[in-house]
């Protein structure tokens, strides 16, 4: 099968290859060691521990935000630093890697922002929630996050009443959550925005509370569906429709599969994930198979998936002042999604100020890079089938990235820093 890497076409016939791409589509990178645990373990072995982790007896693992301080003294940027740092690092070093990989997604699908809700312990608890429900049934995930604390702060649910519903998100649930623009009219926005009143938080607890006499208990029509008046029937009437499982999988679609394939895949796989309980982990699984067998495009990989790869590869890790900068020079902070359709367009980390701080900031990593690391080693030598390979890139870097580092004839660091930031490690 042939599969596009930077530009060109590779075969895709080995288990480090296959590696390579499935880590790079839904988790954070592979590295060396990766590669050489899939030539001995084989790929449905692999999987299995990403998508059955329990079954394949993958550890469990605890909460990244399970140590902040969530005393009403709380120091808010400190909290907000610790949070951002912690779930970093997780990615950087996952156990369950598909399990923090769909706590990213949801994050920028499912979106709630610091920007609004201000408390990084109700957003730990927002991701908390994406880690625990993510990859299970689409309807349960919804009703979770119909009530979770950060999005009723963060879309004004906590204010909405039976006498004056507030609609953002009744509108941000059709629209943008679960079924996209034009499979919903506005008497529907009004009327799931009439059903979900009566949500609000108990301030001294930080805990979500429904209080009867704040809801409209009349029944409304929803899209297909009648006598609609509370969270479950909004959601039986959401998940019911045929445009959500074509809204959701068309999503992920595009995420694993890149755009081009988005049409194929949607129409066949969107039946099967209507079809079984609308498993998200089931889906994803089906899409990670459908690119193994060659129905892939190329996709860009976001600045902080980037970040994490690069500086797992280099063995890194960052204090939580000097990550923030990288983060922040990167343009893609953890819990601060710029708005409610979440991160902006993929090609955007591909212009010319991103390219530019992407090399200050592979700049930075290299200079920190662990010795005694694969990736450091390989630089060190200036053995560059080595340095691709600690890069999770087992087919060697592409043709044109081979010409530019043979060119400038560096080594050490300044090769680790140039490799880093190559389009290989960008378009995957």
């Amino acid at each position: 099968m042939l599969i596009i890497f930077g530009g060109e076409f590779w075969d895709m016939d080995s288990a480090q290859q296959q590696t390579s791409w499935i880590l790079r589509r839904v988790g954070f990178g592979a590295t060396g060691d990766d590669l050489d645990r899939a030539a001995s373990v084989g790929i449905d072995v692999l999987l299995d521990e990403l998508f059955e982790p329990d079954s394949a007896g993958v550890p469990t693992v605890e909460s990244p935000f399970q140590n902040l301080d969530r005393s009403p003294a709380a120091d808010p940027r400190r909290a907000i630093g610790q949070s951002i740092t912690a779930w970093f690092d997780r990615m950087t070093n996952p156990v369950r890697t598909t399990t923090e990989w769909l706590a990213w997604y949801w994050h920028g699908h499912l979106v709630s922002s610091m920007s609004e809700v201000k408390i990084a312990a109700l957003m730990g608890d927002q991701i908390d929630l994406f880690r625990t429900l993510g990859s299970g049934p689409l309807d349960e995930l919804l009703r979770s996050i119909t009530t979770d604390v950060a999005m009723l702060v963060y879309l004004d649910g906590a204010r909405s009443t039976g006498v004056s519903p507030n609609e953002n998100y009744g509108r941000e649930l059709l629209e943008l959550f679960s079924l996209g623009v034009g499979n919903y009219d506005e008497r529907d926005v009004q009327a799931a925005a009439a059903a979900l009143t009566g949500w609000t938080i108990d301030r001294s607890t930080r805990t979500t509370i429904f209080v009867p006499r704040r809801h409209d208990s009349s029944p409304h029509d929803l899209l297909s569906a009648t006598g609609v008046n509370d969270v479950d029937s909004v959601i039986d009437a959401v998940i019911a429709e045929p445009a959500c499982a074509e809204f959701i999988t068309g999503r992920l679609a595009g995420v694993v599969l890149g755009d081009g394939q988005q049409d194929a895949a949607v129409r066949e796989l969107a039946t099967s994930f209507r079809e079984d309980d609308a498993n998200v982990g089931r889906l994803v699984r089906r899409l990670v198979e459908r690119g193994l067998d060659g129905a892939s495009s190329p996709v860009v990989v976001a600045p902080v998936p980037w970040l994490a790869h690069v500086s797992r590869v280099a063995g890194v890790s960052f204090r939580a002042r000097e990550l923030y900068g990288f983060l922040k020079a990167l343009e893609q902070m953890p819990l601060f999604p710029p708005n409610v359709a979440g991160w902006p367009n993929p090609e955007r980390w591909l212009s010319a100020s991103a390219t530019s701080s992407r090399v200050l900031v592979a700049n930075a990593v290299a200079d920190e890079a662990d010795p005694s690391s694969a990736a450091m080693s390989a630089a060190n030598a200036g053995d560059l089938d080595a340095l691709a390979y600690s890069l999770g890139i087992p087919q060697g870097f592409s043709t044109s990235t081979r010409q530019a580092l043979d060119e400038v004839g560096a080594s050490g660091r300044s090769l680790l820093a140039l490799a880093l930031a190559t389009p290989d490690l960008v378009i995957a």
